[in-house]
């Protein structure tokens, strides 16, 4: 009985490894970005608008650049996998 959970836990544990994670990365960056523009879009205190400016600025950016090469990328992998597997039928 330990040998079986000895083996689901390799399982598992090797499915984690192979896994990236980009996709959630990215979303926790849009998260993160749409905290950022409520704060200084719908909050009043002129305090915390000038704190996050610069913050906001150099985020921008990279988030969104981030996030279209990760989804991006992961469109052209399906598309590419669509293809090949397709091109494999007689």
């Amino acid at each position: 009985m330990i040998q079986g959970v000895k083996t689901v836990g390799k399982k598992c544990s090797a499915a984690w490894r192979s896994r990236t994670m980009k996709r959630e990365v990215a979303i926790g960056l849009l998260m993160f970005w749409c905290l950022i523009s409520y704060k200084i879009f719908w909050t009043t205190d002129v305090q915390i608008i000038n704190a996050l400016t610069g913050i906001y600025g150099i985020a921008t950016p990279s988030i969104f650049a981030f996030v279209t090469a990760v989804f991006g990328f992961d469109a052209y992998a399906k598309q590419i996998r669509k293809t090949a597997s397709e091109g494999q039928k007689p």
